[in-house]
């Protein structure tokens, strides 16, 4: 038998539009259709025929034929999620949180800062560093048993030898933002300014430009009650 395909369009040879001239029927592909020869008895008789190719139809398919409805994306999913998940690595160690007290330890050093970690009078993590010349503490609170904490606070208190007047502190408070000012049981001005770092923490970039906000707090604070 010998296959002859038509030379001109017809109704029985008239590509499809879809499948780019293909019909599709139970997971097999028809093409254009064929004009088969069949000797008979010495006769030639024409019959039309479409052409059959398998698209790989389930029932169809060959043992290791993949079809054309497979995700060619599944092979490479493992090796993305790796990817990312390598990616993520490095920016969660960044994060800064009450909880690890060695995070804000380590962003304060990466800051130019002296860290020491100690104990508060109350068990709790306490940080010990300085800044021009002052010390400050960065207490931890809301912690569970004196660990797990979700907020610190900075904190530095001055000894001075001219009063500080309690309007001094109030106009402070008026006119500042940031920066929480008061006079201790000796008369003695604190300036404290807290931070969350509950539910994940902050950056590691974001901690520090708060440390800096801190220190200049610091230094305005000095300025406004003569300390310096």
């Amino acid at each position: 038998m010998a296959d002859i395909r038509l030379g001109r369009p017809s109704a029985f040879s008239q590509m499809r539009k879809s499948w780019g001239g293909f019909r599709t029927m139970g997971g097999v592909r028809q093409g254009p259709e064929t004009l088969r020869i069949i000797r008979n008895n010495g006769r030639a008789i024409r019959t039309r025929h479409p052409a059959r190719i398998d698209i790989g139809h389930p029932a169809k398919r060959c043992s290791g034929q993949k079809s054309l409805g497979e995700n060619p994306m599944k092979p490479i999913l493992p090796l993305l999620a790796m990817i990312l998940g390598a990616w993520a690595l490095p920016a969660q160690a960044q994060m800064v949180r009450a909880q690890q007290p060695e995070t804000l330890i380590a962003a304060l050093q990466e800051a130019g800062y002296a860290a020491k970690l100690e104990t508060d009078g109350a068990g709790d993590p306490m940080i010990s560093s300085g800044v021009g010349g002052t010390q400050f503490k960065v207490f931890f609170y809301n912690c569970t048993d004196h660990k797990a904490c979700a907020t610190v606070q900075f904190h530095s208190g001055y000894t001075v030898k001219k009063r500080v007047e309690l309007t001094q502190i109030n106009e402070w408070n008026r006119t500042q933002r940031f920066g929480r000012a008061h006079l201790d049981g000796k008369g003695d001005p604190i300036l404290q300014m807290d931070l969350d770092l509950d539910d994940g923490g902050v950056s590691r970039l974001l901690f520090i430009d708060n440390l800096e906000f801190w220190t200049s707090v610091v230094a305005n604070f000095e300025k406004h009650i003569g300390f310096r």
